[in-house]
C-alpha cells in the first residue's frame, strides 16, 4: 500500500483554486492534464498536480537550462 502525506483536493476545492468549472476539471482529469484518482464516484486531485498545472500555465518566465 502506498502512503503519501501529499495534500489532496476535491473537485469543488480544485475549481476554487483554478477558477474553472467542475466539468472542465473532470475533463482535465480524464485527459491526464490533472493527476488524481477516483474514490467511488468522487475524484481526488493531488496538490502537486494542481501546482504543476499553475506553473505550466502561468505567464511567468520559465527558467532556462543553459
Amino acid at each position: 500500500m502506498i502512503q503519501t502525506k501529499e495534500k489532496h483536493y476535491t473537485i469543488a476545492e480544485t475549481k476554487k483554486i483554478l477558477r474553472l468549472s467542475s466539468q472542465t476539471i473532470q475533463k482535465m482529469l480524464r485527459r491526464g492534464e490533472l493527476l488524481g484518482f477516483q474514490s467511488g464516484n468522487k475524484w481526488v486531485i493531488f496538490e502537486s498536480s494542481i501546482n504543476n498545472y499553475i506553473e505550466k500555465n502561468s505567464n511567468k518566465p520559465q527558467e532556462s537550462n543553459d
